[in-house]
């Protein structure tokens, strides 16, 4: 099995390949050894599914085994990706320690996700710009 990488490592690889830093908040890991030649080191690798029927959906593959969490049905599966590329045989009662060893990794990044969410700006209520402001802000920028 390939090393899997995430779009998230995007901002750091383009970010180094420019000779800029990166922002303290980005996530994710510089692909640029890779472009080179040399081998990355395996680390987790994050997923989510909100906002599905019935229920949120979380998930983190790490050295080729993938736990998914269903929030709130509180369901967790495993699967080994190398043997089971289907996700069809359910490893989490036969191996509860790496269960919980994954779910530990993802219940932090999710647990962080949230803290970082929670602290980002929101936009402006329905009502709280009128139309005319836009307009203005239109014709200003030409369009």
């Amino acid at each position: 099995m390939q090393t899997p990488v995430a779009l998230l490592d995007l901002l750091p690889t383009l970010a180094e390949v420019m000779g800029v830093p990166v922002p303290p908040e980005a996530h994710g890991r510089s692909l640029v050894p890779a472009l080179r030649g040399e081998r990355l080191e395996p680390w987790p690798i994050y997923s989510e599914k909100p906002h599905l029927a019935p229920a949120d959906m979380y998930s983190v593959l790490d050295q080729g085994y993938k736990v998914i969490y269903t929030e709130p049905l509180n369901r967790v599966e495993l699967y080994d990706l190398r043997s089971d590329p289907g996700e069809r045989n359910n490893l989490a009662g036969q191996e509860p320690a790496r269960a919980r060893r994954l779910m530990g990794f993802l219940l932090a990044w999710l647990e962080q996700a949230r803290r970082v969410a929670e602290e980002l700006p929101r936009a402006a209520p329905p009502g709280a710009v009128d139309d005319s402001s836009i307009q203005d802000l239109l014709d200003r920028g030409g369009y």
